[in-house]
């Protein structure tokens, strides 16, 4: 049964994704693998001008299949849809009104996600990322588009934002790719919290937002306000120190240099942890590492663990390590079978949580 405050409320960049998968051991494409490496943060994800995206376009034309709808914030809300149908789900983001961009007005009215802040910034082409795989290894390069006039937007409606947002169970932000977003979202999450003490807030800042958070006061207010912050391993140490391999490292830099009071759930190749803001291991779950001839689809598995562990962490009397065992087993699907794997989210979802509740 639906409730009437939100479960989950995602708040970030709306974009449409270009998969471009290079095989590195054909001859006749070596040169251009060698090229994409000199020119990017590989791995990682780089911003570029329109112009450069198009021609990044135009260049990988033969190695790029059917256009989908993407955004960090998306995923995790398309991943929580697919789980659970009877959620109370809301978007907050920009759209531009090509053809493409339509796509996501069409998804959010057949999947019942409300939508009053999701503004179409007229004449404007909709936010693109261009995710590169090679070897199993995902770079994504974006541009911003109608994700421009995100910050204006919030300024814009900021009380009436406040009115929706306020009474949610969870509001999970990503990054976006206008620059002044964040500092137009500080206050609308601040007051949300200030008239509703159990609203919980998430963050996934990527690399884009992990690069700039010493430098940028708006995204350190973020972290401060969240209570859950997702993070890759290279996200984690831009953060908060490099040369980590073992939960040992991992605890010593979360000790020496995190300020907040969040948990931390970090996403590895190896298994999920959750950490708390006192550097304490508060679970984990492992996980075979999955070969990179198994890997379909890289892109957005990272954004599934969290609208999987979001999901989990909405039922009753759920632990950490039953949210864990779920993300982590929907995210492998995901990898290997892509959008298609969808379908068994459910059962996977299910058999995680009941495997919690076994007795010892």
């Amino acid at each position: 049964m639906q409730r009437n405050a939100l479960d989950i409320l995602a708040i970030g960049a709306l974009n449409i994704d270009y998969i471009a998968d290079i095989n590195v051991d054909a001859v006749e494409h070596r040169g251009l693998v060698e090229a994409l490496r000199a020119q990017f943060r590989w791995g990682s994800e780089t911003p570029v001008a329109p112009t450069i995206f198009t021609e990044l376009l135009t260049v990988l034309n033969a190695h790029i299949g059917s256009t989908r709808l993407g955004g960090s914030a998306f995923n995790a809300i398309r991943a929580a849809r697919a789980i659970n149908s009877e959620l109370h789900l809301g978007y907050l983001g920009t759209i531009g009104d090509s053809e493409d961009a339509r796509g996501f007005a069409d998804w959010f009215d057949r999947h019942i996600i409300e939508t009053p802040f999701v503004t179409v910034a007229s004449g404007t082409a909709p936010g693109a990322c261009l995710a590169i795989t090679i070897d199993g290894e995902r770079t994504l390069v974006t541009t911003r588009g109608a994700n421009d006039r995100t910050a204006q937007s919030l300024r814009d409606q900021a009380p009436h934002i406040v009115g929706w947002a306020a009474a949610a169970a969870w509001i999970h932000v990503t990054s976006f790719l206008d620059d002044a977003a964040p500092a137009a979202l500080v206050p609308i999450l601040a007051t949300c919290l200030r008239r509703n003490p159990a609203l919980r807030i998430s963050v996934d800042p990527g690399a884009i937002w992990a690069a700039r958070h010493a430098t940028d006061e708006s995204i350190r207010r973020l972290f401060d306000l969240a209570a859950l912050i997702f993070v890759n391993v290279e996200e984690f140490e831009m953060l908060w120190g490099d040369g980590v391999v073992s939960p040992a490292d991992f605890t010593r830099c979360i000790r020496s240099s995190f300020e907040g009071s969040a948990e931390i759930l970090l996403k590895s190749p190896d298994g999920l942890m959750l950490f708390g803001a006192d550097s304490r291991l508060i679970d984990a779950h492992r996980h075979q590492r999955i070969a990179a001839s198994e890997i379909t689809d890289p892109t957005g598995a990272g954004d599934v663990v969290a609208g999987a562990y979001l999901a989990a962490m909405l039922e009753p009397a759920v632990s950490p390590g039953a949210a864990l065992a779920a993300a982590s087993g929907i995210a492998r699907a995901a990898l290997k079978e892509g959008h298609q794997a969808e379908a068994i989210y459910p059962r996977l979802f299910a058999k995680a949580l009941a495997a919690s509740h076994r007795p010892t």
